[in-house]
């Protein structure tokens, strides 16, 4: 699987909290104006930040999801305030809190061959 390209990485699942980082977030990011060199330029800032454990490029009313990990809620206000609406990228920032670990979906008999 690794040679026709179905598998492209394999990774450890860490638990941020053991780290010191016990509050994770999706953050909803509208960018303004949409434009090829804008929407670069952001996901290299934000993939650049220590914070961001995954970013994703969505459809609806935000243009991407960031997942993000700290230490606390200090730590994510200043997080939001201070790097991310302080890009000029950055139209508008919907927080949503992560009470709970993710579940993830058990490989399936047909996806093992």
């Amino acid at each position: 699987m690794r040679r026709n390209g179905t598998i492209v990485a394999t990774r450890a699942h860490v638990r941020p909290s053991l780290l010191g980082r016990g509050e994770q977030a999706f953050l909803g990011i509208q960018i303004r104006p949409h434009a090829r060199d804008t929407a670069n330029d952001f996901v290299q800032k934000v993939l650049a930040l220590p914070e961001t454990l995954a970013l994703y490029n969505v459809s609806g009313s935000e243009d991407y999801l960031v997942h993000v990990a700290v230490a606390n809620s200090t730590e994510l206000q200043s997080l939001i305030i201070d790097k991310l609406l302080a890009l000029p990228q950055v139209a508008h920032c919907r927080t949503q809190l992560i009470f709970g670990e993710p579940w993830v979906a058990p490989l399936r008999q047909s996806d093992r061959q």
